[in-house]
């Protein structure tokens, strides 16, 4: 999340793409590590909404974080450039922000738990 963060403060050439798939990297982090404390097994996947389904329906993720969904896409922009040449500031900031969001509602249990995060 950090790195997606301070991407933005470069000069110039700023790698949208990049930003984007960092913040794609941090939401699906947040989920698995979600997923692990509740012990429940998940696969190797970058597919948020296959991870969102897997969590707890009382957390109620289906609903909160519906619009991270769209990051699932971003997972595969560094490893097919063309695909995602054109993503603007706008794209970044909302796969950021999203993010963030996925952050708050899929970290918030482990934080009531006591982990520091």
């Amino acid at each position: 999340m950090r790195i997606a963060e301070f991407t933005f403060k470069m000069e110039s050439s700023i790698p949208y793409r990049a930003i984007a798939f960092y913040a794609q990297q941090a939401a699906e982090k947040y989920l698995k590590a979600l997923l692990v404390f509740h012990n429940i097994d998940f696969p190797y996947t970058h597919d948020i909404i296959k991870l969102i389904e897997l969590a707890p329906e009382a957390l109620d993720l289906k609903t909160t974080l519906e619009p991270a969904i769209k990051l699932t896409d971003y997972a595969v922009s560094r490893r097919y450039p063309d695909f995602y040449q054109n993503l603007t500031f706008t794209d970044a900031s909302e796969a950021v922000e999203l993010a963030r969001l996925n952050k708050q509602h899929a970290v918030k249990p482990l934080i009531e738990a006591g982990f520091k995060i």
